[in-house]
C-alpha cells in the first residue's frame, strides 16, 4: 500500500530529528574515517574542511591540506552518488583525488590486482582514482586506506613539467 502525501508529510514531521541525527552522525563518521586513513597512508594533514553537495550527483567527503614529499596540496576524498565516473553504472563510488597541486592531473594507473579505477574527468582532467564501496566483500576502511596508499603510490618521482604527459 503507497503511502498518501499527507500521510508522508506526517511521518517526516515525526522522524525528522531522528533523521537528521543519523544524517550528520553519518558525515561525521565517514569524515573522520577519512582522516584516520590519510594519515594512516601518510598524508600530513594540515587543514580538514567538509564537502558536500549537489554538482553532478550527490557528493559528501572531506578536503584536506596535505603535505606530502614536501609539496603542499588539496587532497579530496569522497562519496559520490550518480556521478559520471564509471559510465554512471556504479553508484555511489568511493574516490580519492588531488583538488590542487602538481599531481592533479598526472597520476599513473593503479598496480595490477588493484580494485581502484585511474579515470580522467571534466575540462581540466582531473584525475580520479576510485572504486565501487558496495561490492561483494567491501570494507570502507580498508577500501579508503587502499585508495589513498595507490594515490599516494602512482605520483611520479618528480612533479610533472609542462612538457612531461598528463598521465601515466
Amino acid at each position: 500500500m503507497e503511502l498518501s502525501v499527507e500521510d508522508f508529510l506526517k511521518a517526516g514531521i515525526q522522524h525528522y530529528p531522528d533523521a537528521y541525527k543519523t544524517v550528520e552522525r553519518f558525515k561525521a563518521e565517514f569524515r573522520e574515517r577519512i582522516k584516520q586513513s590519510a594519515v594512516s597512508a601518510g598524508f600530513k594533514i594540515i587543514k580538514t574542511s567538509r564537502s558536500h553537495g549537489y554538482t553532478d550527483g550527490l557528493w559528501l567527503g572531506s578536503l584536506h591540506s596535505v603535505k606530502l614529499s614536501g609539496q603542499e596540496m588539496a587532497l579530496d576524498v569522497s562519496l559520490w552518488w550518480s556521478c559520471p565516473l564509471g559510465g554512471g553504472e556504479i553508484d555511489p563510488v568511493l574516490y580519492a583525488a588531488f583538488d590542487s597541486g602538481p599531481y592533479k592531473n598526472s597520476l599513473s594507473e593503479p598496480p595490477s590486482g588493484s580494485v581502484a579505477t585511474l579515470t580522467r574527468l571534466g575540462d581540466r582532467g582531473k584525475c580520479y582514482l576510485w572504486l565501487d564501496p558496495l561490492r561483494p566483500g567491501a570494507s570502507l576502511k580498508a577500501d579508503l586506506l587502499h585508495l589513498l596508499e595507490v594515490l599516494k603510490g602512482s605520483i611520479p618521482d618528480s612533479p610533472p613539467t609542462a612538457s612531461s604527459p598528463t598521465m601515466g
